[in-house]
Parts: structure tokens; sequence; C-alpha cells
């Protein structure tokens, strides 16, 4: 029996110096393709990440007339009475009933006017003075990046708002790319390796079958 053990290992490695240069080149073959499969998803996924977190960023920044009380419960009359104010929400309430819309923020001009100077310093504060020229903003988180153009277009036409934007031709080619790379990702997963793509807050991580 150890006669025969041995007279085979023998042959198989008669047979492999013969087949060297085949064997060599399969395993070779095997590497690049893992190689650059890695690769090609290595680059696929950290770009979904970055454009999972860019399509959760994108939002749109409704600016209230300068003079609107649509977060206040009561107004101030000219003769100086505390009444409730009857157009209450009135702007709210026409964004939430918009196609597309997840969510609705309100940020007075005070707190608008804060995060300005956190972000642009001393200066901001310096230049306007006690003067705030900022309006109330109600941000609008929408379902789909594909919502955007269409929620801020009617957004701005709602009686009371001053302006509506989400950044424009500038964020459409943004979402545009997104999509391409989403394309890839679903090309990569049915070619050689399906590639399962998982999402998590602060990583991702790939399976392959």
């Amino acid at each position: 029996m150890i006669r025969r053990f041995f007279r085979h290992l023998g042959e198989s490695i008669k047979n492999l110096k013969r087949n060297l240069l085949s064997t060599l080149t399969a395993v070779f073959s095997v590497m690049i393709v893992l190689s650059l499969l890695g690769v090609f998803g290595s680059v696929i996924l950290n770009t979904q990440k970055l454009a999972s977190d860019i399509e959760k960023n994108i939002q749109v920044n409704v600016y209230l007339d300068p003079d609107s009380s649509d977060a206040s419960k009561t107004v101030k009359e000219l003769s100086g009475q505390i009444v409730a104010n009857k157009d209450y929400h009135k702007i709210y309430d026409a964004l939430t009933k918009i196609k597309g819309v997840d969510k609705v923020t309100f940020s007075s001009k005070e707190e608008q006017k804060k995060q300005l100077i956190e972000t642009m310093g001393s200066s901001f504060e310096t230049a306007t003075g006690d003067a705030n020229p900022l309006s109330d903003v109600y941000i609008v988180q929408t379902k789909s990046p594909d919502d955007v153009s269409r929620v801020a277009k009617e957004a701005k036409a709602i009686q009371g708002v001053d302006n509506a934007n989400f950044g424009g031709s500038d964020t459409e080619i943004l979402m545009s790319t997104m999509k391409r790379v989403q394309f890839w990702g679903i090309t990569l997963n049915y070619c050689g390796c399906p590639i399962d793509f998982k999402y998590h807050p602060y990583y991702h991580y790939v399976t392959c079958d």
C-alpha cells in the first residue's frame, strides 16, 4: 500500500512537471481575475457609499417671505393684542401634501444666523450687526432624489414662499452620476462572482457566493 502511495505521488509530480506551463497559466489567470474583481468591487463599494451618503443629504430649502408667521401659533395685531394665527402651518401643510415629500423641518432665521456665524465666524455677525437679513426656512426631504427638482418647483409656487432651491443643475448632474454608479454595481453583481452590496451607516461589506 505504501509503495502504491509513493508510486501515485511520483506520477502526480511527473504530470505536474509535464503540465507546469498550463498549470501556472491557469493559476495566474485566476489570480489576475480575482485581483481585478477585488479592485473593481472596492471602487464600486466606496463610490456607492459616497453616493448613498450624498443622496441622504439632498434636500429642498424653502425660504419663506420675510414677514411670514407660518410657524407661529400666535401673532401680534397692530393694537398690540396677541391672537391665534389663522394662517398657522398653512405653508407647512401645503408642503407635506406635495407628492414625494418625506419630511418637513422648520428652521427659524435666528437658527440660520447662528449656523452661519458658526461656519463663517464673527465676520458675518460684524457685517450684519443686530439685524437679521435671513428668512425662516422649511427644510424638505424627499422620498427619492428624483423628486427633488419637481418638489422644489411646486414649493416655489406656494403663496408665502419667497424661494426654493436644491442646488440646481449641479445636483442633477450629481444624481445622474450616482445612477450610473448604481448601474455598474448591478452589472458587477451579475458578472462572474455575484456580489451582494449591503449598506451600514458606518461601513460597507461584500459577500461573494
